[in-house]
């Protein structure tokens, strides 16, 4: 039974990311782990936007922010868009 619980919180998850596949096994994903995936920064002039779908039943979509992190599901799609600062 032991095993089962290890290998619920090891489930491997395919999301999307900017049209690109990642493996993720976490149940969590943040704003910052995002930009990480993706291999970018926000910087004094440029910040990012990060939206998402195909999430989990209870918020299908939505915007992972800073201070709000989601849930992650299997064939999740993200976005990450840079917009300049003005």
């Amino acid at each position: 039974m032991s095993e089962e619980k290890s290998s619920m919180k090891n489930k491997e998850y395919t999301i999307t990311i900017n049209g690109r596949d990642y493996k993720w096994n976490e149940k969590r994903i943040s704003f910052n782990q995002v930009l990480g995936l993706i291999g970018v920064s926000e910087s004094t002039t440029v910040y990012y936007i990060i939206t998402y779908s195909k999430g989990i039943d209870e918020e299908p979509k939505g915007e992972i922010t800073k201070t709000k992190d989601v849930k992650v599901k299997d064939g999740m799609i993200i976005n990450a868009k840079p917009n300049n600062k003005s």
